[in-house]
C-alpha cells in the first residue's frame, strides 16, 4: 500500500498532496548524487560533533550542488569547538521531540541558524552544513524546498524550521513508514526534506518519475483565505460544453492530474531550455491548480514572458498554450479558450500544420 503525505505550505498556498511518497523517496535515493555511497547523506552525523571542518564544505559543494567559498567559512572552521553547536544534543529529533523538549531546544537551534547564516553563507549552504552536524534536527533549506513551502524572505529561518516540525509531526506515521520501508538510514527530517525538494518541478528528476504523481490543485477544505476569496475548485466540462457544478477532487480523474503535471513541466521546461524562472506562473499553479491557471492566462491579452522566451528559442511545443490544444487536454477547455491558445501560437510563428491535432 502506497504512502501519502500532505504538507501545508507557509502562507496561503494549497496543501501539497504527495501520493506514493514512499516510491518517490526510493527513486530519489536510487538516483540523486547526494544519496550515493560516499555522498552527502553518508557523511551526516559522522564528523567531529562540535566543530565544522573544511572537508564538510567540500562535501556540500561536490554532492549537494552548493557553490560555497571555503573562505566564507574560515571563522567557523578556525574556531574549533563551537559552544553553540555543542549545546545541541545530537539525539534531539526535530519531529520526535515532545513540545516541552522542543521549547527547550528551540533557542539553541535558532542560535545555530543565526550564527551560521552570514555574509557569503546563505540559508541553503548553512543548513546543508548544519544537517551534516545534527542530521536529526536540521532540515536542508535550499531554494527549491523554500519555494515548495511558499517561503518568502520575510519568514525567519527558525519559523521555517518550526513549520517543518509541525508538518513532520502531522505526517509522523507516514514518514516512519517510509523510513522503515525504503530509508532506514535517513532521519525523519531528511525524508521530509527529500519530499519537499523532489516535488519541485525544477528538481530535475522528472525523467525518472514515471508513474508517480503529486497533486497541486486546491482542495475544497484548504484555508486559502477568506471564504469570499477562497481558491476555486476546478470544474470538469460537461458533455454539452458547459461547466458541471464544482466537485471535490477525484483521485481517478486522470486528465486533470496529468494537466497539473504538464503545467509544472512548462515551468521546468522554461528553466531547462531558456534559463527562465517563471516564478509567478509556478505560484499560480500552486495556488489555483494547473487548469484554473491556464484558463486565467488564456483570458489575458498578450503572451507571458516565459512564452516569449520559449518562442524565441523555437520551443513553442513546450508552452502551456500548446498543451491546451493536445487531444489529451483539449476537452478541459472551451472553444474560446482553445481558439485563444491557437491564435497565440500562430501569432508567434508556429505553422498551422505544427499545431496538435
Amino acid at each position: 500500500m502506497s504512502v501519502k503525505v500532505e504538507i501545508h505550505r507557509i502562507g496561503r498556498g494549497p496543501t501539497l498532496i504527495v501520493e506514493s511518497a514512499d516510491r518517490l523517496v526510493a527513486l530519489f535515493l536510487a538516483n540523486d548524487a547526494s544519496a550515493k555511497p560516499g555522498g552527502y547523506d553518508s557523511r551526516a552525523g559522522i564528523g567531529v560533533p562540535d566543530r565544522i571542518a573544511d572537508d564538510e564544505i567540500t562535501a556540500i559543494n561536490q554532492t549537494m550542488r552548493a557553490r560555497s567559498a571555503h573562505a566564507a567559512w574560515d571563522d567557523l572552521v578556525a574556531a574549533g569547538r563551537l559552544p553553540w553547536l555543542a549545546a545541541i544534543d545530537p539525539e534531539w529529533d526535530l519531529i520526535l521531540l515532545e513540545s516541552a523538549a522542543w521549547r527547550a531546544a528551540r533557542p539553541h537551534v535558532a542560535q545555530a541558524l543565526a550564527t551560521t547564516v552570514a555574509k557569503g553563507r546563505g540559508l541553503s549552504v548553512a543548513t546543508k552544513v548544519l544537517h551534516l552536524k545534527r542530521p536529526r534536527i536540521f532540515p536542508v533549506l535550499d531554494s527549491l524546498v523554500l519555494q515548495t513551502l511558499g517561503v518568502t524572505d520575510a519568514v525567519p529561518p527558525i519559523d521555517i524550521v518550526e513549520h517543518i516540525r509541525a508538518e513532520g509531526r502531522r505526517n509522523m506515521d507516514a514518514l516512519r513508514s517510509i523510513q522503515s520501508a525504503v530509508a532506514p538510514n535517513r532521519t525523519l527530517v531528511r525524508i521530509l526534506d527529500i519530499l519537499l525538494w523532489t516535488t519541485h518541478p525544477a528538481a530535475g528528476l522528472a525523467p525518472i518519475l514515471v508513474g508517480w504523481q503529486h497533486v497541486v490543485r486546491p482542495r475544497p477544505d484548504d484555508d486559502a483565505g477568506p471564504p469570499a476569496a477562497a481558491a476555486p475548485v476546478p470544474r470538469r466540462p460537461s458533455p454539452s460544453g458547459g461547466a458541471a457544478p464544482a466537485a471535490r477532487r477525484e483521485p481517478d480523474d486522470e486528465a486533470l492530474r496529468r494537466f497539473d503535471e504538464a503545467m509544472l513541466e512548462v515551468y521546468a521546461a522554461a528553466m531547462r531550455e531558456v534559463r527562465y524562472a517563471a516564478r509567478r506562473f509556478l505560484a499560480m499553479v500552486r495556488r489555483h491548480g494547473g487548469l484554473e491557471t491556464a484558463k486565467r492566462l488564456l483570458k489575458k491579452p498578450g503572451a507571458s514572458k516565459g512564452f516569449i522566451r520559449l518562442a524565441e528559442a523555437g520551443k513553442l511545443e513546450l508552452t502551456m498554450e500548446y498543451q491546451v490544444l493536445t487531444p489529451t487536454f483539449s476537452r478541459l477547455f472551451s472553444d474560446d479558450e482553445r481558439n485563444a491558445a491557437r491564435q497565440r501560437l500562430l501569432d508567434h510563428g508556429i505553422r498551422a500544420s505544427q499545431l496538435p491535432s
